[in-house]
């Protein structure tokens, strides 16, 4: 990663890293930093070409059928020589699925911690005879890879403006609520950004109950879009939101452009929060859903594209190179798939024709 200039060293309008740097500065202008944590999900396979589980043991697992233990310690070591310190990796959910969550930093640095995450990860895996996929849903019955982010606005004293001393339930600021309600508010808008492949919505319309298909928050609900971790007495420095929604295949730099500026967006119009999603949330239907007033996430690419492309604000969060850039690729990617015929389609029609 770098910093991309025209020869006139002038910012190039269609580097991600500027495009982050300007709504960094932007959030600065009104007082806030903002720090973000990462957790990448991945899965290890035997080859680029063959998805199949190195392994068949489940969400943090620490038997020796875990084959991948001395991959990941191999991995956090080489990353942490990088200066890119690591919190904790263990196995995922998923047979031969893993995590690595990496240590909270300001968005910038944070975004390049993740660029180099996912090179070092794929280059150990590739040294010790395997191949690391970032794909968001490779195996059909299994989970997909997500890349959550746990964002938290500091002002320039240090203090977290996410804590909120009078919430007694959610121990959440103003603030942190508007920031919500502004990521909640532009969420069909930056799913082409947080999910920005054709696979990305397998997992998001096959994930179950732990990926969000809606536009909800809530306190320790991983279907919710944004979930508030436990509140811990005395670590009000480590209040934050967790964004469930984006996916490994993501450019970091702009999901948390975006993000900020949907959030800011929140605070500058004191938008409010609709009501919270609780566990009988989950048992509601779609069109229950639909009339309960939540409002869905894309379950296309296309139709994340159509809504991203008649969005002025993208436009402005993103700036018109990148936006229109990204959305004539991104056409393009649907094309190619649309024009596919799939081993599934041969299966059902062609005998039956």
């Amino acid at each position: 990663f770098c910093d991309v200039c025209t020869p006139d060293r002038k910012p190039f309008a269609g580097d991600p890293r500027d495009a982050l740097r300007r709504m960094f500065h932007k959030a600065e202008k009104a007082g806030y930093l903002l720090n973000v944590g990462a957790e990448l999900e991945y899965y290890y396979f035997p080859d680029e070409h063959t998805p199949e589980p190195l392994d068949n043991v489940g969400y943090f697992d620490l038997s020796v059928s875990d084959a991948a233990r001395d991959l990941r310690r191999n991995t956090v070591l080489t990353l942490e020589k990088m200066s890119v310190p690591v919190e904790y990796t263990f196995h995922a959910a998923g047979r031969s699925q893993h995590g690595m969550s990496l240590r909270h930093a300001e968005a910038l640095s944070m975004s390049d911690a993740i660029t180099t995450a996912k090179l070092i990860i794929k280059q150990q895996a590739y040294e010790s005879g395997c191949h690391a996929s970032f794909m968001p849903k490779p195996l059909a019955g299994e989970d997909g890879s997500a890349m959550f982010l746990c964002q938290s606005l500091f002002d320039h004293d240090g203090n977290n403006v996410f804590w909120g001393e009078d919430d007694e339930k959610y121990h959440l600021s103003d603030v942190a609520k508007h920031y919500m309600a502004g990521i909640l508010a532009h969420a069909r808008e930056i799913s082409a950004i947080t999910n920005p492949t054709v696979n990305s919505y397998k997992r998001i319309t096959t994930g179950g109950d732990s990926v969000p298909q809606y536009a909800t928050w809530g306190l320790r609900n991983r279907a919710s879009m944004v979930r508030i971790p436990v509140y811990k007495p005395g670590k009000q420095l480590s209040t934050r939101i967790e964004l469930r929604s984006p996916d490994p295949m993501a450019n970091p730099y702009l999901v948390n452009a975006v993000t900020l500026a949907a959030g800011l967006d929140g605070i500058e119009r004191k938008l409010e929060l609709p009501p919270e999603a609780t566990a009988e949330t989950l048992k509601l239907t779609d069109r229950q859903m639909l009339e309960a007033g939540y409002t869905p996430l894309p379950r296309s690419l296309k139709e994340a594209l159509d809504v991203f492309e008649d969005s002025q604000f993208m436009k402005d969060a993103l700036g018109e190179h990148i936006h229109s850039f990204f959305l004539k690729k991104k056409r393009a990617e649907w094309h190619k798939f649309e024009s596919t015929i799939t081993e599934w389609e041969i299966k059902h029609y062609l005998a039956n024709s």
